[in-house]
């Protein structure tokens, strides 16, 4: 015959089932630090990509717009250079200038309106990838990006702009 604890646990049973609720207990903390370390890490890749794809969709509209200057802000001064060389101009606002002429005035306003759709994001030593999907007016498809004087700007795009991968 066993005996029973006052708690209606046989003798011992009380502190065995301590230890099975306090196991338990370890369990549940650690799968609630894991899950919701994950919604943190999820909302910062969500929060990048925003930010990135914003700074994409700002480069485009003001080319749509005719902002040739701000959108020249938007580039870092190595893109600006590779800007200027493919568009054979001394300047960056001409390449713009030229990219901008080269569209129909519903092309431009498309452009001014334009959100950019993103299938692939990566990120990495302060540098962020974008592969461009759906629609893309300027055919850039994949577009770098890194932080210059504390501000996103476009530093490459293209193919061989992908270092990431």
């Amino acid at each position: 015959m066993r005996w029973l604890s006052a708690g209606g646990f046989p003798d011992g049973g009380v502190v065995k089932a301590l230890r099975s609720v306090g196991r338990m207990a370890a369990v549940v903390s650690v799968l609630l630090v894991v899950v919701v370390g994950s919604g943190f890490l999820i909302r910062s890749c969500v929060d990048a990509m925003s930010a990135s794809r914003s700074t994409v969709e700002a480069y485009f509209r003001a080319i749509g717009s005719g902002d040739h200057e701000g959108a020249c802000a938007l580039l870092a001064r190595s893109a600006r250079d590779k800007l200027m060389a493919e568009q054979g101009t001394s300047s960056c606002p001409l390449a713009v200038a030229a990219i901008a002429e080269a569209m129909s005035p519903r092309e431009r306003e498309e452009l001014a309106r334009f959100e950019v759709e993103v299938d692939e994001h990566l990120w990495g030593d302060g540098r962020t990838e974008l592969h461009l999907s759906g629609r893309d007016p300027l055919g850039l498809e994949y577009v770098a990006l890194d932080d210059e004087y504390d501000r996103e700007v476009i530093v490459d795009w293209g193919f061989n702009a992908m270092r990431l991968r």
